[in-house]
């Protein structure tokens, strides 16, 4: 433990010694209150505060750089889908009316919202059947009989940022699809009459068929076998007559042999 008296002492001794001294210091003029000119140079900067600027520099250029990349990422995100074409083209010319309208949007669009409309040459609406969006295309189907003129496509989607854009095109078409209206359907020919045969009145029956029937009139045996003869009937005919002329000629012989004594 310290000596309390001796720090006592000591702290006395430095009293009176200061006293002393005061009381030895005689008065003089008084001090000039003009600042006295520093003989010093000035200190130079510390390398920790030149350390302390450069770092804090550097973190502002990285902090700089992190908000532009992050900003130049976000811009594209926050701009409205655009239309980057479409079928038929703007102010195109086609053969016939397309079956589908389509039209392609530089984002995928949202459905809710998404309408096209296609008036035709007479001012109606051709539409047919609902809008169907597939990735970034929209398609609208249309009538399957529209006419030849000039149509007109008016749409509008909903942008994939939620924000509504729309446009009009307009097309001509050259030829319709509707169907001709069906004209007189031409009378077919009247057919020409068959001809008919007379049926032969002295065609006589080939053996084997079957007779006619009562009551029909039938020609004479002998005009029924020389307007139409029978395989079979012919020795008949041919035997009728050899023996009608033999006996002709038996009949004259004789009859002159009983003329001639007589004379």
């Amino acid at each position: 433990m310290p000596d309390v008296t001796a720090v006592t002492d000591v702290t006395a001794v430095t009293d009176v010694t200061a006293v002393t001294a005061a009381s030895s210091v005689r008065p003089g003029p008084a001090a000039s209150s003009a600042p006295c000119p520093s003989l010093l140079p000035a200190a130079a900067p510390s390398p920790a505060s030149t350390s302390g600027r450069s770092l804090r520099a550097r973190l502002a250029a990285v902090g700089a750089g992190a908000l532009l990349a992050v900003t130049g990422t976000a811009l594209p995100a926050l701009a409205h889908d655009e239309l980057t074409g479409s079928t038929p083209t703007d102010g195109a010319t086609v053969e016939i009316p397309p079956a589908v309208v389509e039209l392609t949007f530089s984002e995928p669009p949202l459905a809710i919202g998404s309408q096209v409309q296609v008036t035709g040459p007479d001012g109606e609406v051709v539409n047919a059947g609902d809008l169907q969006i597939v990735d970034s295309v929209v398609s609208q189907p249309l009538s399957a009989d529209l006419p030849a003129g000039d149509y007109a496509i008016a749409w509008r989607v909903t942008s994939a940022d939620g924000h509504p854009i729309s446009g009009e095109l307009a097309f001509t078409a050259q030829g319709g699809t509707a169907e001709p209206q069906p004209g007189p359907t031409p009378s077919a020919p009247e057919p020409a009459p068959a001809a008919t045969s007379t049926p032969s009145a002295s065609a006589a029956p080939a053996p084997g068929e079957p007779t006619a029937d009562p009551g029909t009139i039938t020609a004479a045996p002998e005009a029924q076998a020389v307007a139409d003869p029978s395989p079979g009937a012919t020795p008949w005919v041919v035997g009728a007559v050899i023996v009608l002329l033999v006996g002709g000629t038996l009949w004259w012989v004789v009859r002159r042999r009983a003329a001639g004594p007589q004379g």
